[in-house]
């Protein structure tokens, strides 16, 4: 006997579900790596003021 398939409208629920769960997974990604970029400019930035003030101290 074969396995018995799911209707159509679950199978299609399914998949809607599974496109969701990727697209807002990349979606989070992106907005992970923005701030993560934001960050990293503003840590360079502090960086680099604070070697331009030693370098005029010294």
């Amino acid at each position: 006997m074969r396995g018995r398939r799911k209707p159509c409208a679950a199978r299609l629920q399914e998949e809607g579900r599974h496109a969701v769960s990727k697209i807002s997974r990349t979606v989070s990604m992106k907005i992970a790596i923005k701030d993560r970029k934001r960050c990293n400019i503003s840590a360079v930035r502090k960086k680099l003021k604070t070697d331009s003030q030693s370098e005029e101290g010294s």
